[in-house]
């Protein structure tokens, strides 16, 4: 039995359910904000809605993914794309930002492909 502290094993198959149905439910870290910030990800920042609390500046929360025209919050990730495989031929999910990615993403276990 796997302690609580082990992640459970699980191998994405890039089926884009979690970015398509759960994508716009998307918590910001205050380490991501702070990645991005030091990347110049500012197509990133301009769609998170950060919270600051008036007095202190201090960030209170901060979410993910509003469109910043018109500050209404995405259906689905925006930055996710379904590309077919040019080996398999298969259709896959592509995450465009998959190496700066929110933590909350890094983290999600799919519990259709645990092992």
């Amino acid at each position: 039995m796997a302690s609580p502290n082990t992640k459970p094993e699980w191998k994405c198959v890039q089926c884009g359910k979690c970015c398509f149905m759960y994508g716009c439910m998307v918590p910001a870290s205050d380490a991501d904000l702070e990645r991005w910030k030091s990347e110049g990800r500012q197509d990133i920042l301009e769609k998170a809605k950060v919270v600051t609390d008036p007095k202190t500046g201090r960030i209170i929360a901060a979410e993910l993914w509003f469109n910043p025209q018109t500050g209404r919050e995405y259906v689905y990730c925006p930055w996710i794309r379904k590309k077919k495989s040019l080996i398999s031929g298969r259709e896959k999910a592509v995450c465009l930002i998959h190496d700066t990615k929110p933590q909350y993403c890094r983290d999600y276990v799919c519990r259709k492909h645990l092992k």
